[in-house]
């Protein structure tokens, strides 16, 4: 090792830097290094930021960004008078963004709809551990919640989650996810309501109000079997009374 002396006191040469930033979430910016290197005159400097970003012959003080997750090496070179060489490495540490992701399996129904959120969101290091809803018609914090919509309407759910590194994801949005209708109103009119004829034929008007989709089933009250359509007709072959539903 070289010896340089001030005085009575031997000084050595000691390579060493300061980082603004020592660690952060991704993507991570303006991280600077300073050379602050002690026993002499530092008369070049070769740095390796740990990203590819090589720069020899460089300044006191260099900057970069890191753009993926990770721990990078940074490494120093210092070349003092008289050509004593001294190098350090330090890290920067790099924590990952999480992926926010979410599903529901009740995603459309008729006032009031209560509808449960299922958290899917991953984390490559660390652990989540903060949620943050926004189910459009209010919020919640909580990793799995449930929400009653009380009124009719289509909600877009977003989702931003932060893991235990601090680092928040970007948010994850479903536009006119859940769709909550009003329950329909069931109603019809007939063509005719009695016959003295056997058989006779009846058509039903479907007067029902109220957002769709809907379905229908009709009973004619007569033991035939239940019909789907929205304005069926119905042929009546035995006397007496029947009792419709829709």
């Amino acid at each position: 090792m070289f010896i340089a002396f001030a005085g009575n006191k031997a000084v050595s040469q000691t390579a060493d830097f300061s980082i603004n930033i020592v660690q952060g979430c991704v993507p991570l910016s303006g991280v600077n290094f300073t050379d602050i290197s002690t026993g002499g005159t530092v008369i070049s400097r070769n740095w390796n930021l740990g990203n590819g970003t090589i720069i020899n012959n460089g300044a006191a003080t260099v900057g970069t960004n890191y753009l993926t997750a990770g721990t990078f090496n940074v490494t120093l070179t210092a070349t003092f008078t008289g050509g004593i060489v001294r190098t350090v490495t330090k890290n920067v540490q790099v924590h990952p963004k999480p992926v926010a992701a979410f599903i529901s399996n009740d995603t459309a129904g008729c006032i009031t709809h209560n509808a449960a959120f299922q958290d899917l969101s991953t984390t490559s290091t660390g652990t989540i551990n903060n949620w943050q809803w926004d189910l459009g018609a209010g919020g919640s914090t909580i990793q799995n919640p449930t929400f009653n919509y009380t009124n009719p309407g289509t909600y877009q759910v977003s989702l931003i989650v932060r893991n235990s590194w601090g680092c928040s994801s970007d948010a994850a949005s479903k536009p006119a996810y859940i769709k909550v209708f009003n329950s329909p109103t069931a109603s019809f009119t007939s063509s005719v309501n009695s016959s003295c004829d056997s058989p006779f034929v009846v058509q039903f008007n479907n007067t029902t109000t109220g957002a769709g989709p809907i379905t229908y089933e009709w009973n004619f009250g007569d033991g035939s079997p239940l019909s789907t359509l929205v304005n069926p007709s119905h042929t009546y072959t035995a006397y007496g009374g029947d009792r419709v539903r829709l």
